[in-house]
Parts: C-alpha cells; structure tokens; sequence
C-alpha cells in the first residue's frame, strides 16, 4: 500500500476490529495530506490545539433543540481582496469536514449553541416568553432553521467563520474537535391573531414626536390615542 491509498477493511482480527481500521486509515489520511496541524504546540496541559483558519459554513444538522453539528470547507482571503468580490476563495489541498462522502466525518460545533435548550438560547434569549415573536426560531448560523434530531438545514448564506481545532485535554474528549464561536440570529414570519396591550396602562402616555400611541386610560378604561401633537380621541369606551 503506497501513501494516498486507505482501503476499507471489513475484516477484523481480534482488537483490530474494522471500526479500528477505520480510524487508523482516516488517521493516516489526515496525516498525510500537506495541510495538517502539527504546526501547531501542544499546550502544558496536554490538549492539542491548531492555529485558527477561515473557513464557510455548507451546511448544517440538529443535533439537540437548537444545537447543530456544521458541515465546513477551509478557505482564504483572495490576493487583492479589498476590491474584489467574493474576498474569498477555496483552495487546493484545504481542509473540510467531509470524509469518504460523509459530510458531518469531522463536524464542527458553535460553542455558543453548547448550553442551549428549547427555552434558552445563545446570547440568553427566552425563545420560551410569551413576548418571543410567534413564528421565530433560532437560526442555524448562515440562516435557516429545522426542528427534530437528524434535520439538516442549507445556510442562506455560507457564513465565514474562524475554526479552531482541538483535542486532548483541552476537550476531554476521545477525538478531535472543531469548534467555532458564533451568535445566531433569530428570524421568521410574524404572525398574530390579536394585538394584546396592557389594561389599563400604568402611566398614561404623553405625546412623542411623530408618533402616536394607543393604550388603555387607568382613569376609565377607555380604549385611546395619543398623537405626536398632544391631542387625545377616545377610539371606544369600556360600557
């Protein structure tokens, strides 16, 4: 077997089952290709990190409410880039996610997206309030958004991001990780079968400058507004 050939082995011999296999050839796929990260040093804790590098979002999958696992490819800022369009570019021998078809092989994770819940979300949004917009949702990062583990999304846009990987102790897992760090948007159609104020208001509204403001009067209930000139018309009363 010459470098550049990873056969599939289905046949296992004690310990070196297939699966093993498996992860040795894809070990030494990635240790082959001529661009890797040994460049970078091991920390004094033992976790393996790597210089950080560009790279685009392609594509992503649900993995908890609200988390996903994103497909990537590896890219760089085009010589010139100030006046060109895109600033962006793949490039031969990059670095992707995909291994043998498999879009997810070498996933990354928003680090943002690590403690959400189907209530909570990054930056503390209450997706759970009844003030979050009926028809919102939390966004895969790149745009779009699906509910359900295993549901994939194709981004809006192939948002560009800084990855990093690591491993070891760093992680405390049993391999290596990809991970970036990202707040998601929130997004979706607005709809409404009412239009819900208090009642009545606290403080009744004073004018405001090209605006009008309609509310409850706490003095008698009645339904008002108030125009950006101070003037105040009662729309219905409360009889």
């Amino acid at each position: 077997m010459t470098q550049g050939q990873y056969p599939t082995i289905t046949n296992g011999i004690g310990n070196l089952t297939p699966e093993l296999w498996r992860r040795l050839m894809l070990s030494l796929e990635h240790f082959e290709k001529k661009v890797r990260d040994e460049r970078a040093v091991a920390s004094e804790s033992g976790g393996g990190g790597s210089k950080p590098f560009l790279a685009k979002i392609t594509k992503a999958k649900c993995i908890q409410p609200n988390i996903y696992q994103y497909a990537w490819e590896q890219v760089r800022l085009k010589d010139g880039y100030i006046d060109l369009f895109p600033l962006v570019e793949t490039f031969t021998d990059n670095r992707t996610s995909t291994v043998d078809e498999d879009e997810y092989a070498l996933s990354a994770l928003n680090v943002i997206e690590l403690q959400n819940t189907s209530s909570r979300a990054s930056a503390g949004v209450y997706i759970g309030s009844e003030q979050y917009p009926t028809g919102y949702t939390l966004q895969a990062i790149g745009g779009g958004s699906c509910s359900g583990t295993g549901c994939e999304v194709t981004p809006d846009i192939e948002a560009i991001i800084i990855m990093w990987k690591f491993g070891g102790a760093s992680t405390e897992a049993s391999e290596t990780v990809h991970l970036f760090s990202a707040v998601n948007d929130h997004d979706g159609a607005c709809s409404a079968e009412m239009l819900t104020i208090d009642d009545p208001i606290d403080d009744n509204p004073s004018e405001t400058a090209d605006k009008a403001h309609i509310y409850v009067d706490d003095s008698d209930n009645d339904l008002k507004v108030v125009f950006a000139d101070g003037t105040i018309k009662t729309i219905v009363t409360d009889t």
